[in-house]
């Protein structure tokens, strides 16, 4: 072969080696075209996947937080009875002081319109005084001035303290069933515990007696209606354990990074074999009608949700023990 054919053959191999590289270099091109679409087409399968889950979860959020106003609602009008008892208590004495005050009133303008009268004769000339002054002595020991006098003041002090007993007490319930409280604030969990305590008291004051060990507590970050919602459910079912009469003991403390908060009650316990069940949704004990199965399942869903912990620990016949506890930051 001579030169010439060699330069050929040679030419001729590299334009069969270039097309063979120009055809391998499109099928990549074309593989990986086809590999981009289908990841694109994945891409966007999973975005809407990611988008449907995430209207799943804000829908599941908003029905949790309808279901705790809800359950809210219902301790409120199972508690309403007697809130409105702890209401009219107040309102009945400040009315009868007020029917009280009133005669008073006219007693003392009695007194005044005599002492006018007497100031009056006793200006005039050639009057002694002495039976002017006998007639308004009189009159005073007949209405006992002294009496009103110092009886008036017992009555205000009493009907100020009645209208602040009121004014709590539409104050702890209106913060208890607001729906539109801000999610979190600082908050004192010991007044969380007494506004609880508050709302709850008629149910609360014929079982038991309220104990209080409350320790010093920096003010948290949290949502301060859910967590008096659960100190309420607790409470109230710690009244519903006793039989009789017993004892409510609330302590509070701080343990390192946390805050912890037990109720204990001296009801009739829990017994082992329902006691893994009492967080579940809908278990309840108690009779139709009587629950809803929902108390402390929301408990656990709101220091759940405050990033804390709740144990029990329970046994027949000696009573049960919440605690809880909570961060702060």
């Amino acid at each position: 072969m001579n030169d010439l054919e060699l330069l050929k053959t040679r030419v001729e191999r590299e334009r069969t080696a270039r097309r063979a590289t120009e055809q391998l270099l499109e099928d990549k091109s074309l593989e990986l075209y086809l590999i981009n679409k289908d990841l694109e087409a994945h891409s966007n399968e999973i975005a809407e996947q990611k988008e449907k889950l995430q209207q799943k979860v804000e829908e599941l959020q908003q029905t949790q937080s309808r279901l705790v106003q809800s359950e809210k609602m219902a301790a409120v009008g199972q508690l309403a009875a007697g809130i409105a008892h702890e209401i009219n208590n107040p309102v009945g004495f400040i009315s009868s002081n007020l029917g009280s005050l009133n005669e008073y009133l006219d007693a003392i303008q009695q007194v005044l319109l005599k002492q006018e009268a007497c100031i009056d004769k006793l200006s005039e000339k050639g009057c002694s005084g002495g039976g002017v002054v006998q007639e308004l002595e009189a009159l005073k020991k007949k209405v006992d001035l002294g009496f009103i006098l110092s009886d008036i003041e017992q009555l205000m002090s009493d009907s100020i303290d009645g209208t602040q007993r009121v004014k709590r007490i539409v104050a702890d319930l209106s913060d208890f069933s607001h729906v539109d409280e801000p999610e979190l604030a600082r908050e004192d969990i010991n007044q969380l515990l007494e506004k609880s305590i508050n709302v709850a008291w008629n149910e609360l004051k014929y079982k038991a007696d309220i104990k209080r060990e409350f320790g010093d507590l920096p003010k948290i970050m949290c949502n301060g209606g859910k967590l008096a919602q659960a100190f309420l459910n607790l409470l109230v079912n710690g009244a519903q354990a006793i039989e009789s009469k017993g004892l409510i003991t609330i302590r509070t403390g701080r343990d390192g990074a946390r805050v912890w908060i037990t109720i204990a009650d001296t009801g009739s316990g829990i017994p082992d074999s329902i006691i893994s069940k009492i967080f579940d949704p809908f278990f309840t004990t108690k009779n139709v009608g009587d629950g809803t199965g929902l108390g402390l399942h929301m408990v656990q869903s709101i220091i759940d949700s405050h990033s804390g912990t709740i144990d029990v620990l329970s046994a027949l016949g000696s009573g049960t023990t919440f605690r809880l506890t909570l961060p702060y930051k």
